[in-house]
């Protein structure tokens, strides 16, 4: 479910279109020109499983009900009270997303003798009639002179906003003003108001609404050349980094093999000929002699060999286990440097998605792609732009393991380190600059073309990710550079 949020301050209001993100936190930016605060307010909002909360965390008090509550479950219909330790109030409702928010109805605005268009909840006496309960009966009225308009507010309750800003008594509307009530909007166009339909919720009598007719012939015909097109902004997806860490695990330790000279292995086979020796002389002349001479240097060689045989098949097993020791370190290092590196092309694509060049940024506004204006104010890139490619620190740290004190060196923990070096930059990624925390951003160079070519740049990705609800561009320049 997606959710719309509107915050009402004294003097200013602002609507917040909650981005399609699940399990995290979101926090959520008010500017000072909307709040009157000096600094910018948070809005510490989170989102798991789907289900939103608001949380005070003693920035606020969050009211509900007339009673104090540590956080709020979003739900479609929600009204709370919010104050700051210095008593300033702002009240915030939320309300699910319909078509009736983002959809406009253009009807035709008589500029000879049109007289007053009426806006509030009583059906019999407005022209506009908008059905909320936070909406007196009475609101508004806009006043209609020839080719000029004037808005009124006629001592509502919950007051009337234009251009986000509370009105105090009347005011000229100019083309594009947006008059703001309780999630009713109306867009004047001159001729022409822009009115929307919050839960279908707003009745519109006495105004010819604007429609495509079909001729005769079965063509579509627009009655107004002039007619405008509305672009409606496709919900955002955002794309989050990869930040996971490695811990890379040192090789096992190698077996120690306690290998002693060949001699003291078949020594002792060897010192079996001296007992037998001598009773063998001390029996010479009984004829057994001989014999037990020769049983005893056998006994021995076969013992000695014995020996020998056992050392190397010894050897072999060491080789084997220390084979096998490599092998599963190695096949272990190439596993993981697989991971990392799956991780950081994953983060290599988001960063070509999300900051495109401007090349890619004139065909997003040129072929009005579902990518157009697809920023907000309340998203973390907010006025991010691209300025080229570089190679920059991967976004997943990687820890190697230390080897202790005393310890013998193990050629194969080189490994780790390798690993890390290897994978421890994106290389050849976009490179953005926030010009939302870097509010004084200057180019330098001596050859002004290029200078001008970045501008150019940076002015094409604005305009092409930004809504002109959010950002206004100004330039200034000298007259002989207007081409």
């Amino acid at each position: 479910m997606s959710f719309l949020l509107t915050t009402v301050f004294e003097n200013g209001f602002c609507e917040l279109y909650l981005p399609s993100v699940d399990n995290k936190k979101v926090p959520v930016e008010i500017k000072p020109y909307v709040s009157g605060r000096d600094d910018d307010i948070i809005l510490p909002l989170e989102v798991w499983d789907g289900v939103w909360t608001l949380s005070g965390q003693g920035k606020f008090v969050i009211t509900q009900n007339e009673k104090p509550v540590e956080s709020v479950t979003l739900a479609d219909g929600l009204f709370v009270n919010c104050e700051f330790p210095d008593g300033q109030v702002f009240s915030l409702t939320a309300q699910e997303v319909t078509s009736g928010n983002t959809q406009f109805k253009k009807y035709l605005v008589k500029t000879d003798g049109q007289g007053k268009i009426t806006i509030g909840k009583e059906s019999a006496s407005n022209m506009i009639c908008y059905a909320n309960k936070f909406v007196s009966p009475k609101h508004a009225e806009i006043q209609i002179t020839g080719d000029s308009a004037v808005i009124r507010d006629l001592g509502s309750m919950n007051g009337t906003f234009v251009n986000g800003r509370m009105l105090e008594g009347e005011k000229p509307l100019s083309f594009g003003d947006i008059i703001y009530i309780i999630g009713l909007k109306i867009v004047y166009l001159g001729n022409t108001l822009a009115i929307n339909n919050p839960m279908d919720n707003c009745k519109v009598t006495g105004l010819k609404e604007i429609s495509i007719t079909s001729a005769a012939g079965g063509e579509e015909v627009e009655p107004y050349a002039e007619e405008e097109k509305y672009y409606l902004r496709t919900p955002r997806k955002l794309e989050v980094i990869d930040t996971e860490g490695f811990v890379l695990e040192k090789c096992p330790p190698k077996q120690k093999q306690e290998k002693q000279p060949l001699l003291f292995t078949v020594g002792p086979s060897f010192t079996m000929i001296i007992p037998m020796a001598l009773g063998a002389a001390l029996s010479m002349g009984s004829g057994f002699g001989g014999a037990g001479l020769v049983m005893s240097i056998g006994a021995a060689g076969i013992g000695a060999a014995w020996a020998v045989i056992n050392t190397k098949y010894q050897d072999k097993m060491f080789a084997q286990a220390e084979q096998k020791r490599i092998d599963t370190y190695e096949s272990y290092a190439a596993k993981v440097t697989s991971e990392i590196r799956g991780k950081m092309q994953k983060n290599s694509d988001i960063l070509e998605r999300t900051y495109p060049s401007a090349e890619e940024a004139a065909e997003i506004g040129i072929n009005v792609t579902s990518r157009l204006w697809e920023k907000s104010w309340v998203h973390e890139d907010f006025l991010d732009v691209r300025l080229g490619k570089a190679d920059i620190p991967s976004f997943n740290p990687i820890e190697t393991p230390k080897e202790q004190l005393m310890q013998e060196h193990d050629p194969l923990n080189n490994k780790t380190e390798d690993i890390k070096l290897a994978m421890s930059m994106l290389r050849d990624v976009p490179v953005a600059l926030s010009l939302y925390k870097n509010r004084f951003v200057g180019v330098v160079s001596a050859d002004r073309t290029r200078a001008l070519n970045l501008a150019r740049d940076i002015t094409v990705q604005i305009a092409s990710a930004h809504p002109y609800t959010d950002v206004r561009i100004c330039t200034v320049f000298p007259s002989k550079e207007r081409d």
